[in-house]
């Protein structure tokens, strides 16, 4: 059985109008359920989940009056509980955590999917996470599985010493590094965890991969072996990450590119 908190929350206010500063449009809509080919994109994960088998618990965190006047409309066969987004990422995660109880792993999914969420891609990646050995377990996805369009601006480059045996050799650079990307998924307990706020800087800085100084704060002292010897290995940015959360973090290939592509600009809404 597997609870799950669907992260639905808003920018503040003081951040929407830094996005509207920076051209963009869509910031004063309510993302999750801004129309996107017809489906509100929360729609994508929330009938995914409607045929999840082990389904326990599902709640979402966001503004809550539009999130219970969707879920009406809707009429989902599944219940999903809804608590109003407090101010940042961290405090959102904390809050749907703590409403499912407060321990063990529980799944956080981000609401801005572009494209249906297959409940079975949920299930095989919680099947391959050792929950005895890790705190949290990150899915990742490989230049195989997405295609580098312009769009996809923001992934990582990393040599992969984990030793996996894959059906087919991933693609690699020449310094045998390879181009991946978070998805939309974290499967954590937060309780194992001593700096889960770090999770703020985190999301922040996820998409900041070409400039150091935001480097240096997810990779600490690694961010030279990343820009200058380029020869960072996934397993040194774990550890590295793993000190700023202050506890294990673990990285999990996923071969479902539904979980990675997101709704974020303007650009996306209109593609």
């Amino acid at each position: 059985m597997v609870k799950i908190v669907v992260m639905a929350g808003e920018n503040s206010r003081r951040e929407q109008k830094r996005m509207r500063y920076k051209g963009a449009k869509y910031v004063f809509d309510y993302k999750p359920l801004r129309i996107h080919k017809g489906v509100a994109p929360i729609s994508r994960i929330l009938h995914g989940l409607e045929h999840l088998n082990g389904l326990e618990r599902a709640v979402i965190v966001g503004r809550k009056n539009r999130l219970d006047a969707h879920i009406r409309n809707e009429g989902y066969s599944v219940e999903f509980e809804t608590i109003e987004q407090g101010k940042n990422i961290y405090s959102n995660a904390e809050m749907g955590y703590n409403h499912l109880g407060g321990e063990g792993h529980v799944l956080f999914i981000a609401s801005d999917s572009k494209k249906d969420v297959p409940p079975e891609s949920m299930m095989e990646f919680i099947g391959d996470c050792d929950i005895d050995q890790f705190g949290a377990f990150i899915p990742i996805i490989g230049e195989e599985q997405f295609k580098l369009e312009k769009r996809h601006k923001f992934y990582f480059k990393l040599i992969d010493d984990r030793g996996i045996n894959f059906k087919e050799e991933p693609s690699v650079d020449k310094y045998n590094r390879r181009k991946i990307r978070m998805t939309n998924l974290l499967f954590a307990d937060l309780s194992k965890f001593g700096n889960p706020q770090f999770l703020n800087t985190a999301y922040k800085l996820r998409q900041a991969w070409r400039h150091i100084p935001t480097i240096r704060k997810l990779f600490g002292e690694e961010v030279d072996k990343y820009f200058l010897t380029k020869d960072l290995t996934m397993s040194q940015a774990v550890n590295a990450l793993s000190r700023q959360f202050g506890g294990k973090l673990c990285l999990v290939d996923t071969f479902y590119p539904e979980l990675e592509e997101d709704l974020d600009t303007e650009e996306d809404f209109s593609d």
